[in-house]
């Protein structure tokens, strides 16, 4: 096969791989994600708080600060970061640096795909609709109501970690 398609079916085994882990955790991997989950809804006693706060921390280079991480989180820097890799390795035949491009998109892939499933189950309501950091729909499609987690947050991080582990 070629080299794109052994990618993709790599990929996609890890992704299989991923949806399947929780179901082989140790008791390690247990209390670490009950750690996480546990210190996220103790986070939500502060959120509306928090966001009060931040609304208040008006500033140009806040401002600026702000619209840089809308950037990041976007997609756009995903598919050129992860484009160029992959594309560079692929024509060079530097199989490491293809390799990072194709973990780029993957991580981004499978991270938003979790992300897009938890946001329609569970429903919470965005800043903007000032219906407080409790309000909770359930399962929706509706954009109004697809606040957690981040799809910003999740791009970014799944960007950062990746190369944060490929490039050291």
């Amino acid at each position: 096969g070629s080299i794109i398609g052994n990618d993709f079916v790599v990929s996609f085994n890890d992704g299989i791989k991923t949806f399947a882990s929780p179901f082989h955790y140790n008791t390690k991997d247990a209390i670490i994600a009950g750690a996480v989950l546990t210190t996220t809804a103790l986070l939500f006693s502060i959120d509306d708080e928090t966001r009060t706060y931040i609304k208040k921390q008006n500033s140009s280079f806040n401002d600026g600060l702000k619209e840089v991480g809308n950037f990041y989180g976007n997609i756009y820097p995903t598919v050129i970061i992860g484009g160029g890799f992959y594309t560079y390795g692929l024509f060079a035949g530097n199989d490491n640096v293809r390799t990072t491009g194709r973990m780029v998109f993957e991580s981004v892939a499978i991270a938003g795909l979790i992300t897009t499933i938890t946001k329609s189950v569970f429903g919470r309501h965005r800043p903007y609709t000032e219906d407080g950091s409790a309000k909770y729909e359930g399962p929706t499609f509706e954009p109004d109501y697809l606040s957690l987690p981040s799809g910003h947050a999740t791009v970014a991080f799944a960007l950062s970690t990746t190369l944060a582990n490929r490039i050291h």
